[in-house]
């Protein structure tokens, strides 16, 4: 199995380094680009990384928990979900897919619903975190069942398991 990871950090520290992913890397397995996921992609775009907060980083400097943490600004290329799916796709099919882009979620499955459409394959498993409005989740049901043929598929609140959100 192949992964593809996107991500906007840099590509030569922090979670990179582990062993286990250099030889996932260095045989081909893992594949990782350092891109903003954007809804329609192919430009440079302001992202805010929270160092101290690991994970926690956004295009929008607003959706940044515990926002008295300092941010890094830098300027990344984006890339929209149908782009990755297609570039993924054209090597081998895409078994698992997980969205988790803060704020742009519903857009990256409605792009995605369509290439579905146009004939791309859609990823067998899939995985994004729950909306913060009932009228949002509603939709991502509709789209991810109707659109894109899903009988199941994953909706996680992932802010109910992270420590430093619930800590505050």
């Amino acid at each position: 199995m192949r992964v593809l990871a996107v991500d906007a950090r840099s590509l030569r520290t922090g979670w990179l380094q582990a062993p286990s992913l250099q030889v996932l890397l260095a045989d081909g397995r893992l594949e990782v680009l350092q891109r903003a996921v954007t809804a329609e992609g192919g430009s440079s775009v302001p992202f805010y990384l929270g160092h101290r907060q690991g994970l926690m980083s956004s295009l929008n400097m607003s959706q940044v928990p515990l926002t008295d943490v300092p941010l890094e600004r830098i300027l990344l290329h984006s890339s929209s979900c149908d782009e990755l799916l297609h570039r993924r796709s054209k090597a081998t099919r895409v078994m698992y897919m997980k969205v988790d882009i803060e704020g742009a979620d519903i857009q990256c499955v409605q792009k995605l619903a369509i290439a579905v459409k146009s004939g791309e394959p859609r990823p067998s498993f899939f995985s994004i975190e729950l909306p913060s409005g009932i009228g949002e989740a509603l939709n991502l049901v509709h789209t991810l069942s109707v659109d894109m043929g899903y009988n199941s598929f994953k909706i996680c609140c992932q802010r109910l398991y992270n420590l430093r959100i619930g800590k505050g």
